[in-house]
């Protein structure tokens, strides 16, 4: 009987170092997640869908990562929290926060989608070289 081969978003995951990646087309948060988890990442969903612009990103991050009370609601805050992470879990090869429909409607919501991926950046590049890197992921 012939073993089944890693599945797309195996492959994917697999391929993935530390850094903001964008998931090919087709393949779903909750295969990704299943991945991310097999491959020893904990795992966090931010779900952007329907986030509308700045309140709404902040307020679906402070969900899906389940910020502390003391993490306000600005992109400083923001920033600061994405560096600190210490209120989550970290896997044996780091973490990994899966972000779900991150395509803003409103012309003045990618201004907010450009600072935001200024924040990720920079919280990929403090999480680098340690032994929790960060893997942040734009699912469709």
């Amino acid at each position: 009987m012939k073993r089944p081969g890693p599945s797309t978003a195996d492959r994917f995951v697999g391929s993935l170092g530390a850094g903001v990646h964008r998931a090919p087309a087709g393949l779903a948060v909750w295969s990704i997640r299943a991945a991310t988890e097999t491959s020893g990442l904990a795992t966090f969903v931010v779900d952007l869908e329907g986030a509308g612009g700045k309140a709404g990103i902040l307020d679906a991050f402070a969900t899906g990562l389940d910020f502390p009370a003391w993490v306000g609601r600005n992109w400083d805050a923001l920033d600061d929290a994405m560096g600190d992470l210490s209120w989550l879990p970290a896997g044996a090869h780091g973490r990994a926060v899966l972000i779900r429909g991150s395509d803003l409607p409103s012309a003045g919501a990618r201004h907010d989608l450009d600072v935001l991926q200024d924040v990720l950046d920079a919280a990929v590049d403090g999480w680098a070289g340690t032994d929790t890197p960060l893997v942040v992921v734009h699912v469709a």
